[in-house]
């Protein structure tokens, strides 16, 4: 009996291991998304950053990042200079695109509106994507094509939230502002995607493969709220 528990153990350990392995976009998603990082950050240099975003810190309303060299880069304020640092004591939702070109996060420091910020290294230059009344940003994911998710409303409320689409290359491609502020022309690049309708504290966008799922529940049972195939998004 032993040697049959024994048997079946290392063949589920087996197929655990060959799905993280077919799966680790996935997997490295999820990790990034529920483990915490601690690691010291180096000195900030006054280099120019190249080459890809590795990772992003926020201090005392300053925003840095971290490029493939190791260095640490200064790329400017949350909101703006007149933002007292008191605001800033929480560490915003933000997230790196897997070609390490785009860095984008949340900004709630000027008062209750949401304000979406991106970075894009070869701007070097952080502008306003979207700004969202008293929404909240409930999940955030670059696909592999560098779009990206935004999922936003009020928590509380399931039908009055949805999900953004934004073509991030095309915006940047055709890079342009809305008039003399630092707002990106997105009309053209953006598009709603509805979800159902599902209560619970959970809110989870997870691509695996040539899909994307949108969870909505609890972190213990979670429900499928929607499903895209992404060669239509």
């Amino acid at each position: 009996m032993k040697k049959i528990f024994g048997l079946v153990f290392f063949l589920s350990l087996l197929g655990a291991i060959y799905w993280s392995a077919n799966n680790w976009n996935f997997v490295k998603r999820t990790l990034v998304k529920v483990i915490p990082h601690t690691v010291s950050l180096p000195e900030i240099t006054e280099n120019t950053p190249s080459g890809k975003i590795t990772s992003a810190s926020f201090e005392n309303c300053k925003v840095s990042i971290t490029d493939t060299s190791g260095e640490r880069y200064f790329i400017g304020r949350v909101t703006g200079d007149d933002i007292p640092t008191k605001k800033c004591t929480k560490t915003p939702r933000f997230a790196i695109s897997d070609s390490g070109k785009y860095m984008v996060f949340e900004d709630v420091s000027g008062g209750v509106d949401l304000w979406i910020r991106i970075y894009s290294i070869e701007k070097n230059k952080i502008n306003t994507l979207a700004v969202w009344g008293t929404s909240s940003l409930l999940d955030i994911e670059f696909l592999a094509n560098d779009k990206l998710m935004l999922f936003s409303g009020h928590a509380e409320i399931p039908d009055e939230q949805g999900i953004g689409l934004f073509d991030i290359p095309a915006i940047y491609t055709n890079y342009s502002l809305i008039s003399d502020t630092d707002y990106l022309e997105t009309d053209k690049y953006e598009s709603d995607l509805d979800v159902r309708d599902v209560s619970g504290d959970f809110f989870d966008i997870v691509e695996i493969g040539n899909k994307v799922n949108v969870f909505g529940g609890t972190k213990s049972r979670p429900i499928l709220r929607a499903e895209f195939n992404i060669s239509d998004l």
